[in-house]
């Protein structure tokens, strides 16, 4: 197992190496919560699949956010979403360094992360009919 601490290793770490991440924001609840540990499985970007939670690096920082879908006519990206946010983003495939696999709470008990399908089902429906809402409301606001 690898130090919590030891966020050079995500950068620079082995296919199938194991690190644990603290999870420092609550956009992952009700799944992980702040404070937990997250198991990070090192795989290669391709490895990761939809329903699952990825960590990726992008802006300086590591974000642990599950996979919504991928696009071919975005080229190689994936759409990213933590479960408690309302909103996601497109990034690069190539900014995902692994997987969580599973998770520790501050009483040390484990838990595995599996995938959500139907959750992902739900939410990406719920997301897409609130986008439709929106628009709806600015075409009526706007006359």
């Amino acid at each position: 197992m690898g130090d919590p601490t030891d966020y050079h290793a995500l950068l620079t770490g082995q296919q199938g190496e194991i690190l644990w991440l603290p999870l420092l924001t609550g956009s992952m609840a009700p799944n992980i919560y702040p404070g937990e540990l997250l198991k990070i499985t090192l795989c290669h970007k391709n490895e990761v699949q939809w329903g699952e939670v990825a960590l990726f690096y992008r802006e300086g920082k590591f974000t642990a956010h599950r996979i919504y879908m991928s696009s071919l006519w975005k080229g190689q990206k994936v759409y990213e979403k933590g479960d408690a946010n309302s909103h996601g983003s497109w990034i690069n495939r190539d900014r995902i360094l692994g997987k969580v696999t599973g998770v520790k709470n501050d009483k040390g008990e484990f838990r595995e992360i599996r995938k959500k399908p139907f959750f992902l089902l739900t939410s990406f429906v719920k997301m897409v009919l609130q986008k439709i809402k929106n628009r709806i409301i600015r075409t009526f606001t706007h006359d």
